[in-house]
């Protein structure tokens, strides 16, 4: 049974400067086979996993300087994440997902049931390189991906089932950047103001703009006016006054 085996850092004794000992330490820093266990242990770890394929032990032993006895080996054995196999004579880093192909990584899309997407990180912890590949696959529109807005950095990727993807002319793209959105605090009115309720705010809690519209008066005309039409028919009582 395998168990989890937590590396820790022996914390090193101050020496004196000049001095045999510091020499010592010097020379047992810069030799990786008089490394402390745990620290090869852990460069182990680390060297299987960015292989991203079975690592044959006598690859290992001379990359860490080894011995066929060293306890280091079995200790490897032991970890969660490593998988020996006798037959192959080789180690093996268990990673989230066992991708290191993209033929591989189109089988694992496919056999999603939902449409929660692979995460990238999640790949690469037994899929270093990932990232080539899924450029790759994403050009020849195999499979779809979410990228960080700030480095376009792969996060997260589905598999393309409906067909090849129709490229986004420049000149919508630029239109697309420069529509300006109103505040975060104008948005509530905005809505409003087209016949939308707002989902996150009391309506009656804003305060609409009302424009008002000034009434012009209208002049009255003043000037003489006479009933020409009507000069055989009145009489004038002026001179009675």
């Amino acid at each position: 049974m395998k168990t989890a085996i937590t590396i820790r850092k022996v914390p090193l004794q101050k020496v004196r400067p000049g001095s045999i000992a510091a020499a010592a330490l010097q020379a047992s820093q810069t030799n990786l086979a008089q490394s402390h266990d745990s620290s090869k242990l852990l460069w182990a770890t680390e060297y299987v996993q960015k292989k991203g394929k079975p690592v044959p032990i006598n690859e290992l032993m001379d990359y860490l300087s080894l011995s066929p006895n060293d306890k280091v080996l079995d200790l490897l054995k032991k970890l969660e994440k490593i998988e020996f196999d006798p037959k192959k004579n080789a180690f093996r880093y268990i990673s989230t997902y066992d991708v290191h192909s993209p033929a591989e990584l189109i089988r694992l899309l496919k056999s999603q049931v939902t449409f929660k997407g692979i995460s990238c990180k999640e790949l690469k912890d037994g899929w270093p390189q990932c990232d080539e590949a899924i450029n790759e696959l994403e050009e020849e529109s195999k499979i779809l991906v979410l990228r960080t807005k700030k480095d376009r950095t792969p996060r997260y990727v589905w598999y393309n089932s409906g067909g090849d993807l129709h490229r986004i002319d420049d000149e919508f793209i630029k239109m697309w950047e420069n529509v300006q959105l109103p505040q975060f605090s104008e948005l509530p009115r905005k809505l409003q103001d087209l016949g939308l309720k707002p989902a996150s705010v009391d309506p009656a809690s804003i305060k609409r703009q009302t424009s008002r519209v000034e009434v012009k008066k209208k002049r009255q005309r003043k000037g003489k006016v006479t009933n020409t039409h009507m000069a055989g028919i009145l009489k004038d009582y002026s001179s009675r006054g």
